[in-house]
């Protein structure tokens, strides 16, 4: 679908990260939502079919339920409020897509994880003792854990 997307005159360039696409169509970007796999960056060869629908609907509720509190950069998810020339593209962007303002990118990203054990759980108890981390009654994997990272695309 890549190919097609950027054979469209609206299309000035594209970047590609592990999971979503990004086209920019001058004032506004483009976001689309693969069904590829990546774990421990790494992109698997194998899809999951609706992968991207699922991730991009979880995105839209938040961007959704949140523009209130804070503005965000959603324009639209909906196709049919896309520009003409996407339309045609409809049955693959529904759902997996969204239309969003351009904005100064910060490439910093949380991985929130709900368990840790091993040698991650003796360093995190070893903390502890140290006065680094708070008690908060956590017991072996079950502490709250957050992990920066940052993302790379690559441009095409």
């Amino acid at each position: 679908m890549h190919e097609e997307l950027m054979k469209l005159s609206s299309i000035k360039g594209s970047k590609h990260g592990k999971v979503r696409d990004i086209y920019d169509l001058g004032d506004t970007l483009l976001l689309v939502t693969s069904d590829r796999i990546s774990a421990f960056d790494v992109v698997f060869p194998n899809l999951i079919p609706d992968k991207g629908k699922i991730l991009n609907g979880i995105s839209v509720h938040f961007f959704k339920s949140t523009q209130d509190i804070v503005p965000n950069h959603l324009i639209t998810d909906q196709v049919d409020e896309y520009p003409a020339e996407l339309h045609p593209f409809k049955d693959y962007l529904q759902g997996r897509s969204m239309l969003v303002k351009k904005t100064r990118v910060i490439p910093f990203e949380c991985i929130v994880r709900g368990y840790i054990s091993g040698s991650a759980w003796n360093e995190y108890k070893k903390d502890q003792h140290r006065g680094r981390n708070d008690d908060r009654g956590r017991t072996a994997g079950k502490p709250e854990v957050l992990r920066p990272a940052l993302h790379s695309f690559h441009q095409s």
